[in-house]
């Protein structure tokens, strides 16, 4: 049975969403104005602004459209926002892929070799977003600790 305060009509997942869409935008240095553009101006930066703040409900279909023009997978900010609406408050981190393709640094090469046939079978983008949990997973892939990993890719401007 599903909890009467996870029903339909709690508006925390979609704030939730919101502050994921923002957090996304601000951590790849984009404005609203250049989003909307992205988008084609099919959503102005008005409305961004809205479904930031949470002020304003969006359909799958302008969350797809928003996350397109991101660059990153809805999934991607769907799970992490269901996550931290249950209390876990995740960081996450947005990897750029094709720089970590192009990266020549050899403890990367494994991470390389795990996301070539995982974009080549997925519809997920040039960027994709991580929480916690999955960079620890990585860095465990490619045998360093988080911190280690994480600075790794931060020498290399794969995490933006």
């Amino acid at each position: 049975m599903v909890d009467p305060a996870r029903r339909l009509g709690n508006h925390d997942f979609e704030k939730e969403v919101g502050l994921m869409i923002k957090r996304t935008r601000t951590g790849i240095n984009m404005s609203r104005n250049e989003l909307s553009a992205r988008t084609g101006g099919e959503i102005s930066a008005i409305q961004i602004l809205s479904y930031e703040n949470g002020a304003r409900s969006f359909t799958v279909l302008t969350l797809h459209v928003i996350a397109e023009a991101l660059g990153v997978d809805a999934g991607s900010l769907l799970n992490i926002a269901e996550l931290n609406t249950q209390g876990m408050q995740l960081k996450f981190y947005a990897l750029d892929i094709p720089s970590l393709k192009k990266s020549g640094n050899s403890r990367l090469q494994a991470v390389v070799r795990w996301f070539t046939p995982l974009q080549a079978t997925s519809s997920r983008k040039n960027k994709m977003i991580f929480g916690d949990a999955d960079m620890l997973a990585l860095a465990t892939f490619v045998g360093v600790t988080l911190e280690e990993l994480l600075e790794l890719l931060r020498a290399e401007n794969i995490i933006i």
